[in-house]
């Protein structure tokens, strides 16, 4: 075996570990993200959501209500206000 074909092989076999190892890597940050919290769903069209995201970015749907009284934002799936207790409007 000459000396280039040994150094192809050698490349090839470091594309590949790297290859997988990326994808290893990505693979535990999805798995990560949702485990913690990071992904939410949208209640319009069900695409993935940052938890602090506010509006879809596929949709543009609401992900949380805004208080009419307080200000402050609620979950889409609650019915009151969690800072006020105002009733909120669907």
């Amino acid at each position: 075996m000459s000396i280039l074909s040994r150094i192809i092989r050698k490349v090839k076999r470091n594309l590949i570990r790297k290859a997988e190892n990326e994808a290893v890597d990505q693979m535990e940050d999805t798995v990560t993200g949702t485990v913690k919290g990071v992904v939410n769903k949208c209640p319009e069209c069900s695409a993935s959501v940052k938890k602090d995201a506010r509006f879809c970015p596929e949709c543009g749907g609401e992900i949380v209500h805004i208080c009419p009284d307080c200000g402050q934002e609620s979950p889409l799936d609650k019915e009151y206000c969690s800072h006020c207790g105002t009733r909120l409007e669907k």
